[in-house]
């Protein structure tokens, strides 16, 4: 590979990253058109943001933007994607008690029982924060309510913190 052919490479590499760092940016931030315009411009709806590792939906569902959660699942976000300590989606959602987003995600094929990389699931998380409606719709959805988490022993032990 040539000396020009390694610097397009790097640019088109650099130009990449800008793009999905700014799609993390444009969907956390609620900007539904702006997500629109970056996938159609070639913004991968599946990377992970470079500070944070958060995916685009990630940062949408534990920001309570429905419409952009709706928006890059239909563009072919995965699910399932886990950040870290972060967990994955339904956690993010869960954790900040957006519950139309955790149904959103239930439907969409999220696993209820998925644990973050410290073994909290989204009924853990949900429990810790308090979000009552949350919690019911995840054991409503078969949410293992016996499965230990580093929080708390089970999620009855959270919910009383």
């Amino acid at each position: 590979m040539g000396i020009a052919a390694r610097q397009n490479s790097t640019t088109v590499r650099a130009q990449a990253e800008i793009l999905d760092d700014a799609l993390q940016s444009a969907a956390g931030g609620g900007h539904e058109s702006l997500v629109r315009m970056l996938l159609a411009n070639g913004a991968d709806v599946n990377a992970a943001q470079r500070k944070y590792s958060w995916t685009a939906l990630y940062a949408a569902s534990a920001r309570g933007h429905q419409s952009v959660v709706q928006l890059l699942l239909d563009s072919g976000a995965d699910i399932h994607a886990c950040i870290d300590i972060y967990g994955d989606a339904l956690n993010g959602a869960s954790t900040h008690g957006h519950t139309a987003i955790v149904q959103l995600l239930l439907d969409s094929g999220a696993d209820v029982n998925a644990q973050d990389e410290l073994g909290n699931s989204a009924l853990h998380v949900a429990s810790e924060e308090g979000h009552e409606a949350v919690v019911r719709l995840l054991l409503d959805n078969g949410a293992d309510f016996n499965k230990k988490g580093s929080w708390a022993a089970v999620p009855s032990v959270a919910a009383a913190n």
